[in-house]
């Protein structure tokens, strides 16, 4: 599965632990705003992805548009990844390293 992510990345993962975070999401109560706009923000760009016979996955192109994807970055987070741009990448790298001295 992939969605928007935060910080103009774009999330990747596998169905059972999307199903997972879904259910999670889904147990919010409606009537908080920030449960609200969570499931607008990724249940309304998720995508189904499959590999082709060549171990590639298409990304779709609101996808590409919202990442601004031209030199795209893999990175690993845990349960899923994320999909960066390599210049937004860095940027943030660089923040996350600063904050760990």
């Amino acid at each position: 599965m992939l969605s928007f992510g935060f910080e103009k990345c774009i999330f990747g993962f596998d169905t059972k632990i999307w199903e997972s975070q879904s259910k999670k999401q889904l147990e919010e109560p409606l009537n908080l705003r920030s449960a609200r706009n969570i499931r607008r923000f990724f249940f309304s760009s998720a995508v189904t992805s499959s590999l082709d016979d060549q171990g590639r996955f298409i990304i779709p192109g609101n996808l590409l548009e919202y990442a601004q994807l031209k030199n795209p970055v893999i990175i690993g987070a845990g349960d899923h990844f994320e999909i960066w741009e390599e210049m937004l990448w860095e940027s943030l790298k660089k923040q996350l390293e600063n904050r760990m001295k």
